[in-house]
């Protein structure tokens, strides 16, 4: 004979798991936000050095100006990949 199988635990096992999920889910999304958000005070515009050329190229910016915000770019980059060490002595 086969063994009856009681349905109604794995439904409401299954309802769990969606409430989790359904529960959660907006709850992660939200913590990794907060955890990348950036402070109010470091807003940035979001241009890339490929936007930058691309207004260049139409006229929208002056060469002056795009080599202005170039550098801007340029020494950002540097800080973020090699950043001050004040106490290191150069050899």
């Amino acid at each position: 004979m086969i063994a009856a199988i009681d349905y109604s635990s794995i439904i409401v096992w299954c309802l769990v798991i969606v409430a989790l999920i359904v529960v959660g889910a907006p709850i992660v999304f939200w913590f990794r936000r907060w955890l990348t958000d950036e402070s109010p005070g470091s807003a940035s515009l979001g241009l890339t050095l490929q936007d930058l050329r691309q207004l260049h190229r139409e006229g929208k910016l002056s060469d002056n100006e795009f080599e202005r915000a170039r550098a801007t770019i340029a020494s950002g980059l540097a800080k973020q990949v090699k950043p001050d060490r004040p106490n290191e002595k150069s050899v």
